[in-house]
């Protein structure tokens, strides 16, 4: 999990546009060892964060094989999980990587309360709610900004005293 609480923290800081891909890098190399294990969704997602962050996107088919592989021989929660949502997850973020936001947008919102599925802790799995309301931020359709314009003042009444959210507030005035 240490792995994945570092990815978490680094994409977090490159949805704010802070220069990381160095330091994924480093990750995205440790996490190759790991993308046949899919012992929890949250993992594998975090892994494709690793893959997407370095710019790598042989790993990224690579780890997306290895998953498709996964969902069509595996068994267990895991299994489930990245069926129902996860690798919907992975495509999304994919696509966001590609700067098809609004696609983005349109795979991961309606599995949002599914997310909780994958594992991983609320704070954990708060940068899939990060991710969610960047890509509607940088979409350009205007239902994907209303979108992200909810988000985050559900995010403010959830987070009063959070720097983050104010500067995604202040982010919405620019949109």
């Amino acid at each position: 999990m240490e792995i994945a609480n570092s990815v978490s923290y680094l994409y977090r800081l490159r949805l704010e546009g802070v220069p990381v891909i160095e330091k994924f890098k480093d990750f995205n190399s440790l996490c190759t060892y790991h993308y046949d294990d899919h012992a929890l969704g949250f993992l594998d997602t975090s892994y494709m964060m690793a893959c997407l962050g370095a710019n790598n996107m042989d790993s990224a088919k690579r780890l997306t094989d290895s998953i498709r592989d996964f969902l069509s021989d595996g068994k267990g929660n895991t299994c489930e999980s990245m069926k129902s949502v996860g690798s919907d997850l992975c495509e999304a973020l994919i696509a966001f990587e590609d700067g098809q936001f609004g696609k983005a947008v349109d795979i991961i919102y309606p599995k949002r309360y599914q997310i909780i599925n994958l594992g991983g802790s609320n704070a954990q799995r708060d940068v899939i709610n990060l991710f969610l309301i960047h890509a509607a931020l940088k979409s350009e359709e205007k239902r994907h900004r209303n979108l992200a314009k909810m988000l985050i003042f559900e995010r403010k009444s959830l987070k009063e005293n959070s720097p983050l959210t104010d500067r995604l507030i202040a982010k919405l005035v620019t949109v």
